[in-house]
């Protein structure tokens, strides 16, 4: 603060930006976390908990790590009774499945923001399930 202050007076009413901004924070859960439940109905909508858990459950056990750098996309559907409130953009067939991590995240997902995500993913039947388990704007 007394830095800024320095250079402002020193410098006038101009911008000053820092080189060594911090990072942007990324929000991140364990594994054993990562497939719990929501208990929101807004999230769950009209898709089955139980099934949703099951296979939350699934995609953590048998997953492959994955990385994604885009825009999630708000889905109004459900695949085969499981919620899925977010596509990734350009990947219709691509379900993020609604945790309790994607419940707290929803006010910071905005609509159409670049994200950086990371979890697990599980191609089953040509649907590809995926359980996000860290978060972040993304930097690029």
């Amino acid at each position: 603060m007394v830095r800024e202050l320095l250079l402002i007076l020193a410098l006038g009413p101009t911008r000053v930006a820092w080189a060594d901004a911090p990072a942007p924070i990324v929000v991140r859960v364990s594994l054993d976390d990562a497939a719990r439940v929501p208990r929101s109905a807004a999230i769950i909508g009209g898709a089955c908990s139980f099934c949703t858990g099951l296979m939350s459950r699934r995609v953590v056990t048998q997953g492959a790590a994955y990385t994604f750098v885009g825009r999630l996309q708000k889905q109004e559907t459900v695949a085969d009774s499981v919620a899925c409130p977010y596509t990734l953009e350009g990947q219709p067939d691509t379900c993020v499945l609604a945790t309790e991590f994607v419940e707290n995240l929803a006010d910071q997902i905005a609509e159409g923001a670049q994200v950086a995500v990371e979890g697990r993913i599980l191609d089953l039947d040509g649907l590809r399930y995926v359980v996000l388990t860290a978060f972040g704007p993304s930097t690029g």
